[in-house]
């Protein structure tokens, strides 16, 4: 198993069964912190699979948050709606990106400040393996590629 970390803020811990064997990479992790008392927070970075298998997600959960899901923002009529992802398939060979606007992790209702310097444990998984994060909060106005005006996460 190869396990490449590009992010030194960002430790990946893996733990998979032989459905997945191969390489497994999540770079550029990071958290958007929020305003003072938000109740809903957003996880982004890049999911790479160099295995031969394709790497489905099914499950997301963070010590530091009541609920962890993943979720894709759809535009209706010029209107940004969430949708849940039941599954994120990442193809062998394939990077799925969880982006501002786009695919994403959803954190909701925090068990403590979230703030920015803070690191955030969140698990994804599928029924053969489990990725944890731990994921640095971040002001996104500090972020050079996130130059959105899209607050909700």
């Amino acid at each position: 198993m190869d396990i490449r970390i590009r992010s030194l803020p960002l430790l990946l811990v893996l733990a998979l069964g032989g459905a997945c064997a191969g390489a497994v990479e999540f770079s550029e992790g990071w958290v958007r912190a929020g305003p003072p008392g938000a109740s809903t927070y957003a996880g982004y970075g890049t999911i790479h699979n160099d295995g031969k298998r394709p790497l489905r997600i099914r499950a997301c959960a963070s010590s530091s948050f009541a609920g962890a899901e993943i979720h894709r923002t759809d535009m209706e009529q010029g209107v940004a709606r969430m949708r849940a992802v039941d599954e994120l398939v990442v193809a062998p060979g394939e990077s799925v990106a969880l982006e501002p606007e786009g695919t994403h992790l959803m954190l909701t209702e925090p068990t403590g400040p979230v703030e920015p310097g803070q690191v955030v444990l969140i698990c994804i998984s599928s029924r053969d393996f489990t990725l944890e994060l731990k994921l640095p909060v971040r002001d996104a106005r500090t972020r050079a590629e996130d130059r959105s005006d899209y607050s909700g996460h």
